[in-house]
């Protein structure tokens, strides 16, 4: 198959124009290399939109933003990890960090929560002085104290939809939709998360370290420009999956400087 879809009908609000769908059973993912926009450091915010068009089983999770190395416990090379969790038959949101690339300095959080599949929602986590907050639709989820104040700064693959596996690989597939994925190098108030959800951004606003609109995704021999700047545009790329023989390079719009600017790599099965 081709990998992460197009999709432009049934969007989570009315000013985007595509979306990013992700199929578990053909291990479809998005992945940039590591760059310095994306070794974030608390303060941090990162949200999305996400449509689920299932829910993992129990003992399984679907990755959903990941700089981690997801290999065994004795495994280095990790930063920051979100999850959707099926624990014992409850559904949870998780956000790891490591403080030193390794399990002994991975720390935790946890929110119980159960969507509905085929229905958008708006996630956003933000990490500030060790507390971390989750937001669903702009409304408080709850805190998780006692986080990581500081995140080691590797070098391992940044994904949308996958964790990296440790041996250039990649595993726990997302099954559903992303749209406007942002990360930001500061904790976002709730109302800053409320009032700009349903926007798309400029992409030069103030804290603003990445952004994926997905206005630019398509086929790996097409080119568009996006309704923001800087333009992006989708184009062969030398970078592949394991299994598969042909990518496509997505350059976000960020407000980060041309010399560190970040380009996402669409990676068939």
């Amino acid at each position: 198959n081709s990998g992460v879809a197009e999709v432009t009908t049934s969007l989570p609000f009315g000013a985007s124009t595509k979306a990013a769908d992700f199929e578990a059973s053909e291990s479809d993912f998005m992945s940039a290399a590591d760059s310095a926009s994306l070794s974030l450091n608390s303060p941090l915010s990162i949200e999305f939109w996400v449509k689920f068009e299932s829910t993992p089983s129990s003992g399984n999770n679907y990755s959903l933003v990941t700089k981690w190395n997801h290999e065994g416990t004795g495994t280095t090379d990790r930063s920051y990890a979100l999850f959707l969790i099926n624990s014992a038959g409850t559904l949870k949101i998780e956000w790891d960090t490591s403080s030193n690339g390794g399990n002994s300095g991975v720390t935790v959080g946890l929110w119980n929560w159960t969507p509905t599949t085929g229905t958008w929602y708006h996630v956003a986590l933000t990490l500030s002085g060790g507390t971390a907050t989750l937001y669903i639709d702009g409304t408080s989820q709850g805190t998780q104290t006692s986080q990581n104040t500081t995140i080691y700064n590797g070098t391992q693959t940044f994904y949308l939809g996958a964790v990296g596996n440790g041996s250039g690989g990649q595993s726990n597939n997302l099954d559903g939709i992303l749209d406007e994925v942002r990360l930001w190098s500061a904790a976002r108030t709730e109302a800053n998360i409320d009032d700009n959800m349903s926007l798309q951004l400029a992409g030069n606003e103030s804290n603003l370290v990445a952004y994926w609109p997905f206005n630019a995704l398509g086929s790996p021999s097409s080119s568009v420009s996006p309704s923001v700047s800087p333009s992006a545009s989708v184009s062969p790329s030398a970078s592949q999956s394991p299994s598969s023989s042909s990518s496509a390079s997505v350059s976000p719009s960020a407000s980060v400087s041309p010399s560190s600017s970040v380009s996402l790599s669409v990676s068939p099965s």
